[in-house]
């Protein structure tokens, strides 16, 4: 039995699908379960979202599961799950769990390099699962590498409601020159990851110039005052608005839609350009810079451009 801890907003979802899919590939045999009971927790933006958009279900671990592989903890939060940990949790983990190392690019490494095959019959996995999920974990099986993108691309479709919704936007967007531009401001203002700075995506936009002809530019925000103050003299620009709260994931459904692409580092903008990148024309622009205090690490696949 291995327990995958599911955690963060969207995007972080997804890549830890991704490493549960992995798993099944790797283990057929064994049980892989999902443990949500973060999300009872601690609704993270707007809780856990991938039966909603994408209807997909994963078994989950029972209390009596997870309490096999990892520290108990009620199903309760804010002041009383502070003080419950403080009074009860352990400071150690268990011997069943793996946390992943992402403390520094060489530590990453050495735990990818050690983590399979995964060496005990139970396990709680906890990490977010995007540092090497480019280079497919360091396994280097390339069967299971194909079948598990193949999975990855089948598995995060979006309804045939919300391409109604926006059918005529969509076919706009795939006629022209369509950019999307994600900045992201939000909860990333005044911390390590607020990097991507007024320059990159002036020097994206030179990219971009140099070779799409009259390109269109679509901005998602979750700042659109600073995006129209920041983009404004882009020349064709659309400031796409109106996907709040449970909407919110429509933005990376219309930036998948864009013909190319300009990321944020987000896991939000990366999903929707890998989604997107079908075309072999796609030009994706990504950060070189994802974290301030950890470097080397890029968000972005090998056959995108990074500035």
């Amino acid at each position: 039995m291995y327990i995958v801890r599911f955690q963060g907003g969207l995007g972080n979802q997804m890549f830890q699908a991704a490493f549960f899919w992995m798993l099944e590939f790797l283990y057929p045999q064994k049980e892989i379960l999902a443990d949500l009971t973060p999300y009872c927790r601690d609704p993270y933006h707007h809780g856990y979202e991938l039966k909603r958009i994408f209807d997909i279900d994963f078994p989950e671990a029972t209390h009596k599961e997870l309490m096999q592989v990892t520290h108990y903890e009620p199903r309760i939060r804010g002041p009383l799950l502070r003080v419950w940990r403080k009074l009860f949790s352990p400071k150690t983990s268990k011997d069943t769990e793996i946390c992943e190392d992402t403390s520094s690019l060489k530590a990453c490494d050495n735990f990818y390099a050690d983590l399979f095959p995964l060496k005990q019959e139970k396990l709680y996995l906890n990490g977010f699962w995007v540092w090497r999920f480019n280079e497919a974990y360091q396994l280097d099986d390339p069967n299971i590498i194909h079948a598990w993108r193949e999975k990855i691309k089948k598995e995060f479709i979006f309804s045939d409601e919300v391409y109604l919704e926006y059918a005529p936007l969509i076919n706009h967007m795939q006629e022209y020159e369509s950019v999307s531009v994600h900045l992201r401001r939000g909860d990333y203002v005044g911390t390590d990851f607020d990097v991507c700075t007024q320059s990159y995506y002036e020097a994206a936009r030179s990219y971009i110039e140099e070779k799409l002809h009259r390109p269109t530019y679509y901005i998602f925000s979750d700042d659109l005052p600073y995006a129209r103050r920041s983009f404004q003299h882009w020349g064709a620009v659309e400031f796409v608005d109106g996907h709040y709260g449970a909407d919110a994931w429509k933005d990376m459904f219309l930036m998948s839609q864009c013909r190319h692409h300009i990321i944020a580092n987000s896991t939000f903008s990366f999903w929707a350009a890998y989604l997107g990148d079908e075309q072999s024309t796609a030009i994706v622009i990504a950060p070189k810079v994802y974290y301030r205090n950890v470097k080397g690490f890029c968000l972005a696949k090998n056959d995108w451009i990074t500035l």
